[in-house]
């Protein structure tokens, strides 16, 4: 378990979702302040819960505290377990740290938790004694039993990517120095397997095929590069293809940075299916994207505004991306299936997951959708918000962090 699911990043679920919102209900629901709280649950990782194999959640959270010599407070971390019954428990907490007050450690480490095979937990922990470079803090990387007992720690990294494959290797970033930023992969005892010098601060979060190649996006914010490139590694590091996906070298005004917001997934057909972007003018146009195994663009389609958070990979291959309050399901040849428009418009829409029926589920800034397999709206809710990840349990509850009210469940 992991974020968007699986290594491929396709976001679906073998289970139904729910034939109606009605029965709602909170786990970890955050209290109001009051003068005589001295801490607060305030926040859960936006990425939603990971769901164990006996149905225990787990997601990473921030606790609020008090203190009259410091305003507006200190934070710590949390890994929260919530057992298939509603018993609430907390994993591990970190030490009381001091960081930006509109900046919880949980909306900062976006990387939320993964499970590996064996049932251990890994979590990115942030440390404010770390050392910080553009705007991010350094994080170890900490595994845990079940029951809380650590078994890992990681020295620093710049950032985590959520992906543990199958042999339970996981992948981190290392910044250097400007010109050396290395993608690495740790073995599960921490140690290094191998490195790769990306010369960019980031990389999206990678998605892994079936046999082990590993794909990501490596953005290039220096001044003197106007592109993104999509990079295919061999399981050992080594380098198998590399792909100019957005190129904003026609910008008019000067560098504008690459045009590229979205993980990527991989297909049922091993088709590697990315947003990108180009300047044209003033205007910056987004295309989604499919590539074959070895790097050959097999075709492009636009699409009207920003991309969302992710991509979904539905029964018969369905691709769904969510822009400007609509959503998109297209065919693994590219041809656009149907167009679900939203109510308000101009909020990029969150990340949606499938259901077995081909249903998806996305928050927009309507609530959360409902959408049928034909593109016809299911049913729709307030509740929730853009932006937030939902996550399908077995039996079809939906599962999703919203902001400050915790974790969100629609029961079957």
């Amino acid at each position: 378990p992991m974020y968007l699911g699986c290594p491929e990043r396709r976001s679906r679920s073998a289970a139904v979702g729910p034939a109606t919102p009605d029965n709602i209900r909170y786990l970890g629901e955050v209290s109001r302040y009051t003068e005589t709280e001295e801490w607060r649950l305030e926040s859960m990782s936006r990425d939603g819960p990971v769901i164990a194999s006996d149905g225990t959640l787990y997601i990473g959270s921030s606790r609020r505290y008090y203190d009259d010599d410091y305003e507006p407070g200190f934070w710590s971390q949390q890994i929260l377990a919530f057992d298939p019954d509603g018993t609430e428990r907390v994993i591990y907490e970190t030490e009381q740290m001091m960081v930006d007050p509109l900046s919880p450690p949980s909306y900062s480490s976006p990387e939320g938790l993964t499970i590996s095979a064996d049932g251990h937990i890994y979590f990115p922990v942030t440390n404010e004694e770390l050392e910080f470079n553009y705007g991010y803090p350094h994080k170890l990387i900490l595994a845990f039993h079940e029951n809380g007992e650590e078994v890992l720690q990681t020295q620093p990294y710049l950032q985590w990517h959520k992906t543990l494959g199958p042999d339970g290797v996981f992948y981190v970033n290392e910044y250097v120095d400007q010109s050396n930023n290395y993608f690495v992969a740790l073995a599960p005892d921490g140690t290094e397997l191998w490195r790769y010098n990306t010369g960019s601060l980031f990389a999206s979060s990678p998605a892994l095929d079936q046999q082990g190649r590993i794909y990501f996006f490596l953005p290039s914010y220096g001044y003197a590069a106007k592109y993104a490139n999509l990079l295919a590694l061999q399981p050992n590091g080594s380098l198998l293809w590399e792909k100019r996906v957005a190129d904003s070298t026609s910008c008019q005004d000067g560098y504008k940075g690459p045009g590229v917001t979205c993980p990527l997934s991989i297909g049922d057909n091993g088709s590697i299916y990315v947003f990108g972007g180009d300047y044209y003018e003033d205007d910056l146009l987004y295309s989604l994207h499919a590539y074959s195994p070895d790097g050959e663009l097999l075709w492009s389609h636009p699409v009207d505004g920003m991309p969302g958070g992710s991509i979904a990979i539905g029964p018969g291959g369905m691709v769904v991306g969510a822009t400007n309050e609509a959503v998109y399901a297209f065919s693994p040849d590219g041809d656009l299936l149907w167009t679900y428009e939203g109510e308000t418009g101009g909020m990029t829409g969150g990340r949606p997951a499938i259901d077995g029926e081909g249903s998806t589920y996305i928050g927009m800034s309507g609530g959360l959708h409902a959408i049928r397999r034909d593109g016809t709206l299911k049913w729709k809710t307030e509740v929730g918000s853009p932006y937030l990840t939902v996550v399908i349990g077995a039996d079809g509850t939906l599962y999703f962090s919203w902001w400050k009210k915790g974790l969100c469940v629609i029961e079957h």
